[in-house]
């Protein structure tokens, strides 16, 4: 009887036998070219804006509680109109922003029989931090963020089952590539990319002492990153849970 039913139920759910990994892709997907709304741009204008960066990663989360972490390589200005720096190389810098208010802003309360618009709230208070680093920590940052972007592939496999409900989408940048993933489907090299981000945060808004711990860990998980990026190439299907 357990036979049989073993039976039936694989009948009716062909991917019974697929694991919560295999549903989770081992790499990012390529960025969506839809934002019908804008949103998206919203967010990048207030965050980033036009500067040159090696690299980010901007984080549309739910709530408006959004935030982007930035590598950086400053340049002096090759003149008085460059306002982005294509001169000379000068330091390398870790920068975080992260948005005090909402950056879009209703029109009514949901209680008012009117319908609903939003528009950019263009004052919105943006909090940012900056930090010089070394260049070998920012070639090591880098390495890791190329290591992951640069995979960026879609997904063949089974859809993931579980529906984001106010989840976060990860956008990353590196060189001339780019990524994503969202909190519905992450795992692997993706969560981990998302993890060092989240230290390079602290690193930049720690004291110090703190700073002297974080950077250690910062360089081994950008180290741990490429060697799993790299062994995911040897074996495309293994895909790690954070």
């Amino acid at each position: 009887m357990i036979r049989g039913l073993a039976i039936v139920l694989l009948a009716i759910s062909p991917v019974a036998l697929v694991t919560a990994e295999e549903m989770r892709p081992n790499h990012l997907q390529p960025v969506s070219p839809e934002d019908p709304r804008g949103w998206r741009q919203v967010v990048f204008d207030a965050l980033l804006g036009e500067k040159n960066a090696e690299c980010w990663m901007l984080v549309i989360a739910g709530h408006q509680k959004h935030y982007a972490v930035v590598l950086r390589l400053e340049r002096e200005p090759l003149n008085e109109e460059d306002t982005v720096g294509y001169g000379k190389p000068l330091r390398w810098v870790l920068e975080t922003a992260s948005a005090a208010e909402p950056l879009l802003v209703s029109n009514t309360r949901l209680s008012d029989a009117k319908p609903m618009w939003w528009e950019v709230h263009r004052d919105a208070r943006i909090d940012r931090a900056r930090l010089e680093v070394s260049q070998a920590f920012a070639e090591a940052v880098q390495a890791a963020w190329s290591a992951a972007v640069r995979r960026t592939r879609y997904f063949h496999g089974p859809p993931s089952p579980v529906v984001v409900r106010d989840g976060n989408e990860y956008l990353f940048r590196c060189g001339a590539e780019y990524g994503e993933t969202n909190d519905g489907v992450i795992a692997g090299v993706p969560a981990a990319l998302v993890q060092l981000a989240g230290r390079l945060r602290e690193l930049v808004n720690g004291t110090p002492t703190e700073r002297s711990i974080i950077s250690g860990d910062c360089l081994a998980r950008a180290k741990q990153i490429v060697s799993d990026a790299e062994a995911s190439d040897k074996n495309p299907s293994v895909q790690t849970e954070q």
